[in-house]
């Protein structure tokens, strides 16, 4: 019953932004040609671009780069050593 209540609340945002989207849209196709610049590109339809193709999306590689900068680029060199530390110290149990 609540998430039928709420769940118009929900309207008040997807609304404006499938409005907005298409705005941008209608502005970003109607830009001048400008394709005699080296790799110029208007910005629609951008899902390739944003995501790469299906091989870099399924590379375990491409995962253990961003896994490796997220670590490091949020917490930080000592927050992964207090982070791991905090983790051994579950593991070791002191009587």
């Amino acid at each position: 019953m609540f998430v039928l209540r709420t769940g118009s609340l929900y309207l008040f945002a997807i609304i404006p932004f499938w409005l907005w989207q298409g705005h941008a849209h209608l502005i970003n196709s109607a830009a001048q040609d400008l394709d005699y610049i080296a790799h110029n590109r208007k910005m629609i339809n951008n899902g390739h671009w944003y995501f790469g193709t299906l091989e870099q999306r399924v590379s375990t590689y491409h995962w253990k780069v961003l896994l490796q900068r997220g670590v490091f680029d949020v917490a930080g060199v000592a927050g992964v050593s207090i982070g791991w530390s905090d983790a051994a110290c579950v593991f070791v149990q002191v009587e």
